[in-house]
């Protein structure tokens, strides 16, 4: 794990017991903010007690971007601050919650290169909901929370116009192709949302994978996210087949892929599967 002190305003945890996972401490006037609890439950402790002690400040409130198990696995280290997600996290966490098994839970941490990440873990689900936006205010500094979907129906992003930085999750990624393969993802929507996020005076963006980055990456992705669109679009029209677009679809190579890494490539083959469905006809 990484522990950075971007400035005097935000620390990262990068944790990379998985894909660098990012989750973030925002540090107001008189009060701790987190952002994303990440993968590993021992991490995270340490890292809250390392902000905590650096700043003098505590803990009370934890924002969650996306449902998604990597960054939500350390819920629980923060059960003394209010949670808050969107109605739609909330609930996918509840239903997550109720499904699990010490089976799934296995599985999940086979794909961990530390298999102490998941050691007394308690599932811990958000404590306070909003639809699609709300505001924290500290002083004269405002933290804006909004529902964006593209990633995911919940994706959600904390923008700081004082501080000029901005917490995307996984609608942004530094070090991974977008990951479109959750039913609910939209890339129209994403497309439209990292457009947003160009018209705000932000200096740092904040992937949920990767490193802190810039305007950037915000460029890029909508690049890759367009050019696999047009691609779609086009295969689209021409009668293709789902498996079709999917086998010529990745040969394109939009996001460079390591060869090794069966999840990358499992990752662009089931978004390229699921955002032809979206075009097709059946959108989301």
């Amino acid at each position: 794990m990484v522990f950075e002190k971007v400035n005097e305003n935000l620390y990262s945890l990068i944790d990379e017991s998985y894909y660098d996972t990012i989750s973030c401490a925002i540090v107001l006037p008189s009060r701790l903010i987190m952002v994303d609890s990440g993968i590993h439950v021992p991490n995270m402790k340490k890292f809250r007690k390392h902000v905590e002690g650096e700043t003098n400040k505590k803990f009370d409130t934890l924002i969650l971007t996306h449902h998604y198990s990597d960054h939500v696995m350390g819920n629980q280290v923060f059960s003394d601050c209010t949670i808050i997600a969107t109605k739609t996290v909330a609930q996918k966490l509840k239903n997550w919650k109720k499904d699990m098994t010490p089976e799934k839970l296995e599985r999940r941490k086979e794909t961990l290169t530390d298999k102490s990440a998941f050691d007394g873990l308690e599932i811990t689900i958000p404590t306070e909901t909003f639809d699609d936006y709300m505001g924290i205010v500290d002083e004269d500094i405002k933290l804006v929370i909004k529902r964006t979907g593209g990633h995911t129906k919940g994706s959600t992003s904390v923008y700081c116009p004082k501080y000029r930085f901005l917490i995307a999750g996984d609608n942004l990624l530094s070090n991974f192709p977008p990951y479109g393969a959750d039913p609910s993802s939209n890339p129209d929507v994403w497309i439209n949302t990292l457009k947003e996020y160009l018209t705000l005076d932000v200096e740092k963006f904040i992937p949920g994978h990767g490193e802190v980055s810039t305007d950037k990456l915000v460029n890029y992705m909508i690049g890759v996210i367009e050019e696999m669109r047009d691609f779609i679009k086009e295969q689209i029209s021409l009668g293709k087949t789902k498996e079709e677009v999917q086998e010529a679809g990745y040969a394109k190579n939009f996001y460079p892929i390591e060869d090794d890494d069966s999840f990358e490539a499992s990752a662009m083959w089931y978004t390229l599967s699921n955002w032809h469905k979206f075009w097709g006809g059946k959108k989301n």
